[in-house]
């Protein structure tokens, strides 16, 4: 859902209309039960729509606790889990059963996926939610040069809109 999209264009009626077809269809999906395991109002909400029993973390266990008032079944998870973890906990119990072990990611140790670059690089993950979160570029353009002459690695840039593709070539031409 494009919720940055709509907040921006919160009072045009046809943000609203989206807004309101999202609502209809969740409402129209027959779901068995929703998972909201991000813990934020902007989640807890949109998964209400979707009217099925509706679970997450409690209270104690999550960022913005209010989101827990909307689910019918909460579970304490501890705050001091990474997030990787705290996922395999909170899914555990809804589904009863305990993690066991280390996760799994499908990657053996030592095995390197076809998809994956030969070599030594650094992916520079530089584009943010906000401008006001944005790390100085000139920070970026200092860690890529120390990457690639002190540790011979290739750089990634990576960009999901066009505003991250010019900011990703900015940075590229500034470490040739």
């Amino acid at each position: 859902m494009p919720r940055r999209r709509w907040r921006k264009h919160l009072w045009q009626l046809a943000t609203w209309r989206e807004i309101a077809a999202l609502r209809q269809t969740l409402r129209a999906t027959r779901w068995e039960l929703v998972v909201d395991s991000r813990g934020l109002l902007k989640s807890a909400i949109p998964a209400k729509w979707a009217k099925a029993p509706l679970t997450g973390y409690n209270w104690q266990s999550i960022r913005e606790p209010l989101a827990s008032l909307l689910y019918d079944k909460r579970h304490q998870v501890s705050k001091d889990l990474s997030a990787i973890e705290r996922n395999r906990q909170l899914f555990g119990k809804i589904f009863g059963y305990t993690p066991q072990g280390e996760p799994v990611f499908g990657v053996q140790p030592g095995e390197r996926p076809s998809w994956l670059l030969s070599g030594r690089y650094a992916v520079l993950l530089h584009a943010t939610s906000r401008a006001s979160k944005e790390w100085p570029e000139a920070h970026w353009i200092a860690l890529g040069k120390q990457l690639a002459q002190q540790h011979d690695m290739v750089l990634v840039l990576p960009w999901g809109n066009a505003a991250e593709k010019q900011r990703a070539e900015r940075l590229a031409a500034a470490l040739l």
